[in-house]
């Protein structure tokens, strides 16, 4: 009753268009969880890739040890498994090549040290610390975000249905009235047809007293 009036038009169209005008504030929380989700499996994986570093500078020191071991046997003339078959070139060839493979292992040593070293200060310096001080602040802005974003959707809706309300309100009032002035006419014209009837019943007595 309260759309199908053409004046009303404006208040159906507003009504109609109140959900493109608010915003889903589970959209920013929804980013936001991602956006942590990624953030946390970056720190997981450079841990793990801290460990793997770690674990391939303790590969290279065992086999620099093993190797360093095999060197000081054969320089020694001590025989080992590998070297008992061995002739004189083979085994001056050998420990040239653990000499080589000694001096390259010293320097991924080095090198994987280095590095192990600096993911260690990137992870504790710089990233833990971004998670343990400016998440907990991401963290405090989303939350005032997803609360800013509902106290506006909350703010549009009751305007919108404050305008139904009292429009309802107006068109209830002028149905009544309407109705209202609809009985008042059927009354005076149900008058208007009893009133010849009622003055004939009137003037009927008043003739026949006079005729005598």
């Amino acid at each position: 009753m309260v759309f199908e009036a053409v004046q009303n038009a404006d208040m159906k169209t507003e009504l109609e268009e109140l959900p493109t005008k608010m915003q889903n504030p589970f959209t920013v929380m929804r980013r936001w969880l991602k956006f942590e989700l990624l953030d946390l499996q970056a720190i997981l994986e450079a841990i793990k890739k801290k460990n793997e570093m770690e674990k391939r500078r303790q590969a290279k020191v065992t086999q620099r040890n093993e190797e360093k071991e095999e060197l000081w046997k054969m320089k020694e003339g001590q025989n080992t498994l590998r070297s008992f078959f061995m002739g004189k070139d083979a085994k001056i060839n050998r420990i040239t090549e653990l000499t080589n493979s000694i001096q390259n292992a010293e320097k991924d040593i080095e090198c994987l040290s280095l590095l192990h070293k600096i993911i260690v200060l990137q992870l504790n310096q710089a990233a833990i610390q971004f998670f343990k001080r400016d998440k907990f602040t991401t963290y405090n802005h989303t939350v005032n975000l997803y609360a800013a974003k509902q106290i506006e959707n909350n703010t549009i809706r009751m305007d919108v249905f404050q305008k139904v309300n009292q429009l309802n309100h107006q068109t209830l009032n002028q149905y009544e009235e309407k109705k209202r002035i609809e009985e008042s006419t059927d009354l005076t014209r149900v008058a208007e047809k009893l009133r010849p009837t009622t003055e004939e019943v009137i003037t009927q007595p008043l003739k026949q007293v006079r005729e005598p």
